[in-house]
């Protein structure tokens, strides 16, 4: 629940998408690809991502609007780099908006990390130190917010924003993935490269000896 953290509120904020305050409002630019545009369809990241702002302090906007799926959803919307394609969030805007809120308040920035392999021992050494995170099950994203009761290992306790359930496992699919937004002292700079997922892309670095492959 993080009360053993700065900069952590007492209890976890769950926000759903479904939320008669923000359920019917356009989600990103989605009149343009959906014919349910709404962020009660489209929302649960936004929504998913709202929450672990609002965990860690991060509770205004930098115009002092308070924050929420719906503001965030605005934000986003509002930058050129918001979202990618067809409402794909671009993780490089939302971590920029906690440096630009930080800069108003005590809150800390947020780094984004996608780990590509044990991502549920990842997501359970982050759970173990208080540090909520984002969860991918096949079409939804959703928050664990601790290790639950039975501290088990791949069961965690869960905020859903679109359905009721209190644990990863009552998701009938397993998770596919994680992604994370931990407090950082860097200064949040990214190597953002879009591309087709049919291309590959490989990074080399200047003196040659290291390259990253995507």
């Amino acid at each position: 629940d993080g009360e053993s953290e700065d900069n952590q509120t007492d209890t976890f904020p769950e926000f759903k998408q479904h939320d008669p305050l923000w359920s019917e409002i356009e989600y990103d630019s989605a009149l343009n690809w959906s014919e349910d545009p709404t962020m009660r369809r489209w929302g649960c990241l936004t929504t998913s991502v709202a929450m672990i702002m609002r965990y860690y302090g991060l509770d205004n906007l930098p115009d002092g609007t308070k924050l929420t799926p719906a503001s965030l959803n605005e934000w986003l919307k509002n930058q050129s780099d918001g979202n990618l394609g067809e409402g794909l969030l671009n993780w490089a805007a939302a971590t920029r908006l906690t440096y630009l809120i930080s800069q108003h308040s005590d809150s800390p920035k947020l780094e984004f990390i996608i780990p590509r392999e044990d991502f549920m021992e990842a997501a359970k050494s982050q759970l173990i130190k208080n540090e909520p995170v984002i969860i991918n099950v096949p079409g939804h994203f959703l928050v664990a917010k601790d290790l639950g009761s039975e501290n088990a290992s791949d069961d965690f306790a869960i905020v859903d924003p679109f359905y009721d359930y209190q644990k990863l496992s009552e998701h009938q699919d397993a998770a596919i993935g994680i992604r994370q937004l931990i407090p950082s002292h860097t200064d949040l700079s990214y190597l953002l490269i879009v591309h087709h997922p049919q291309v590959e892309v490989e990074i080399l670095f200047e003196n040659g000896a290291e390259k990253l492959e995507t």
